[in-house]
């Protein structure tokens, strides 16, 4: 994604304390007196929450100069840079944060391996590595694929800018094969009806529909993630990493909730 076609679109999100968005979520695992380096940051919304609530130092990092512009109030540095191409160590140097927040940042990436790799360095000893990432197994989204239809908007699971998709398992791969550590996981749910995909699920064979919905990922919106490098020296409270099957993996595979059959009497017929 270019800096021109970055300009298309702000990211500008506010953070509410009393909401269960992926970014409100992420601001309350933050802890006051942390040096925060916010990748992706926006407009600042993360900052300008926490700044007004608790003693925080941050560096931020967007593509788009305008959101940089806004973020600067909050932020000791306001660093407009393409995370694809430019070192996060030529930006940052020697400075090693307590956390580093990815939210919504890594499916943009041609390579977030990369990212990731960059991140290790710069976290501090016992630091925290935040990400929020969007879940491809949305009932929503994959009833839309079922229906022939893969389209592109503007924000959401299939935001324009889009490079990478995730499921919950190929996430936990994903993180396990970079060598990060999962302590905690949460899921940000969303209904069918607060989401962008308007698919009639009445439209599709009534066992598909069941099945879609039973999925234990059918609302999960979004994924956040709190992770620590593997060999870090505070990970008493993380899952090891394992080739071993998750217990997600392990769980019994989607099946109907309920059934029901409806029956129509006409009389004289």
């Amino acid at each position: 994604m270019s800096n021109i076609e970055a300009s298309l679109h702000l990211y500008q999100r506010a953070v509410d304390g009393d909401r269960d968005d992926s970014l409100s979520v992420i601001a309350q695992l933050i802890e006051s007196g942390q040096t925060l380096l916010d990748l992706g940051m926006g407009t600042g919304g993360l900052a300008h929450y926490l700044s007004q609530r608790q003693a925080i130092v941050a560096d931020g990092v967007t593509l788009n100069q305008a959101e940089a512009d806004i973020a600067r109030a909050w932020y000791r540095q306001a660093v407009v840079a393409d995370l694809d191409h430019t070192p996060l160590g030529t930006l940052f140097g020697e400075q090693r944060y307590d956390c580093i927040v990815c939210a919504d940042v890594l499916e943009h990436l041609k390579a977030p391996q990369d990212l990731l790799r960059q991140c290790k360095a710069l976290l501090a000893p016992g630091g925290r590595l935040i990400t929020s990432i969007p879940n491809t197994g949305y009932c929503g989204l994959v009833a839309e694929l079922i229906e022939g239809d893969f389209r592109y908007r503007p924000e959401g699971l299939l935001d324009q800018t889009h490079l990478r998709f995730f499921t919950r398992r190929s996430l936990q791969r994903f993180f396990d094969e970079q060598g990060w550590v999962v302590q905690t996981v949460s899921d940000i749910k969303r209904s069918l009806l607060e989401s962008e995909f308007q698919v009639a699920f009445d439209s599709l064979p009534p066992a598909v529909a069941r099945h879609l919905l039973a999925a234990p990922d059918a609302l999960t919106y979004q994924f956040v993630h709190v992770l620590q490098p593997i060999g870090s020296a505070d990970q008493r409270f993380a899952k090891p990493a394992s080739n071993q099957p998750t217990p997600y993996e392990k769980a019994t595979p989607a099946h109907a909730l309920f059934s029901a059959e409806l029956y129509l009497a006409v009389e004289n017929q």
